[in-house]
């Protein structure tokens, strides 16, 4: 068992991390309605060719916004992990499962560089190019795998919680059920893990405020 103190900085970047994506899922939905609805509002004498270009430059930017919104608070999960590995190891499961989560997505950044590196082949080269897409796609299987995996690892840990504090372990089964669901319909998966983050945030800063 570590430090009190280790424990206290857990919950903090919990309590930051959820707090994030919280406000990162607002935003999101926030400034999809407000896409749609100025998509109305294009000129009317606009040429139709250009409409998927005007849509694609707006979405860019908000694809941008969710991605630093989704790693900063990424970040805060991972020195959470970290702090509550120290203070027990009951719940290093977590650090397990944000470092699958790395690993993952790494093998994604490598997949899709090897996809664009065989675009650039010469056209005769069949079997390198087959061979490169073939090696792509069982890296990005892998990697689906791994963040699979590592997301419920994370759930794990934040049920594991519950010795903490009773909500945490009902914000892990919501969170992992959120990832189960998630292959079938993202939709009900996002707003599941919007769920648990909203319990995790309340837990974290209701235990926080009884520790500090």
């Amino acid at each position: 068992m570590g430090e009190v103190a280790d424990l206290i900085d857990g919950l903090g970047y919990l309590k930051k991390g959820s707090m994030i994506y919280i406000i990162g899922t607002i935003i999101t939905i926030l400034t999809l309605t407000y896409v749609f609805a100025n998509f109305s509002s294009l000129p009317e004498n606009m040429d139709p060719n250009s409409i998927p270009t005007e849509m694609m430059s707006r979405f860019a930017g908000l694809f941008l916004l969710i991605a630093t919104i989704s790693l900063i608070s990424f970040i805060m999960f991972f020195q959470a992990t970290g702090y509550l590995k120290k203070y027990d190891s009951r719940y290093s499961i977590g650090r397990l499962g944000m470092v699958l989560q790395i690993v993952g997505m790494g093998l994604v950044f490598v997949a899709l560089s090897l996809i664009l590196a065989s675009i650039s082949l010469s056209a005769t080269a069949s079997i390198a190019i087959m061979g490169t897409i073939f090696l792509s796609v069982g890296l990005i299987v892998i990697a689906v795998i791994l963040m699979f995996a590592g997301a419920i690892l994370f759930g794990i840990m934040t049920a594991r919680l519950k010795r903490i504090d009773s909500n945490f372990e009902i914000a892990g089964i919501v969170y992992i059920i959120g990832v189960l669901v998630n292959i079938i319909f993202s939709g009900m998966g996002i707003v599941l893990h919007t769920i648990s983050m909203i319990l995790i945030y309340y837990s974290a800063n209701k235990v926080l405020k009884t520790v500090e």
